[in-house]
């Protein structure tokens, strides 16, 4: 994982879920769960990689992180399956829709390349 790379600080200006248009309305909670630390994680993944093997293994680490948080929910009445469903829709939108945020200022033609 990044956050146990050599070295890693994490940035303080990490605007949470979501990038560009859709950060203000893309939740940084899954019923109630705070999972903006997460996302901040997979932003700076995006930030530091460079290949599309590191935009799969940031979004394979996002998917990880998410499905940790929401099991490390202990209360009885917590819809952790429907959370689980949740996070699988945030990875699935990363997975298919982060190349732009992924590329971003790389310099790479894969910029336009939406979906892989």
């Amino acid at each position: 994982m990044l956050s146990h790379r050599k070295g890693y600080k994490p940035k303080n200006d990490c605007n949470g879920c979501g990038s560009g248009w859709n950060a203000k309305i893309v939740p940084d909670t899954i019923y109630g769960i705070d999972i903006r630390p997460v996302c901040c994680i997979h932003d700076d993944r995006y930030e530091h990689g460079t290949t599309e093997d590191d935009k799969r293994q940031a979004d394979l680490e996002f998917l990880s992180n998410l499905l940790i948080t929401i099991n490390s929910e202990k209360d009885w009445w917590y819809p952790t399956k429907l959370a689980r469903l949740r996070a699988l829709t945030y990875y699935s939108f990363v997975r298919d829709y982060g190349n732009s945020a992924f590329f971003k200022g790389k310099g790479d033609s894969q910029t336009n390349n939406e979906a892989h």
